[in-house]
């Protein structure tokens, strides 16, 4: 999809906290807020080119699916 897709990604993948917000897409102009993460979850590699990122919450232990053109804000937090 685009540069921001395979940064999120890299960023999910390479750090064991990453906060995002996201508008929700059932509930306008509602914003969501959490910790994800990818690093060390046994799932297979997410394209550079989706539209849609399966994301481990790290708060409430659950994955999440979250539209890439939701995110509005996202940091990797440096592990501890």
């Amino acid at each position: 999809m685009s540069i921001q897709t395979a940064t999120i990604l890299n960023t999910l993948y390479s750090c064991s906290k990453v906060y995002m917000s996201f508008y929700s897409l059932t509930s306008e102009g509602k914003i969501h807020e959490g910790h994800y993460t990818l690093k060390k979850k046994l799932i297979e590699r997410q394209s550079n080119e989706s539209d849609t990122l399966v994301v481990w919450d790290v708060d409430n232990n659950c994955w999440h699916d979250i539209r890439v053109s939701t995110i509005n804000y996202w940091i990797g937090l440096p592990d501890e």
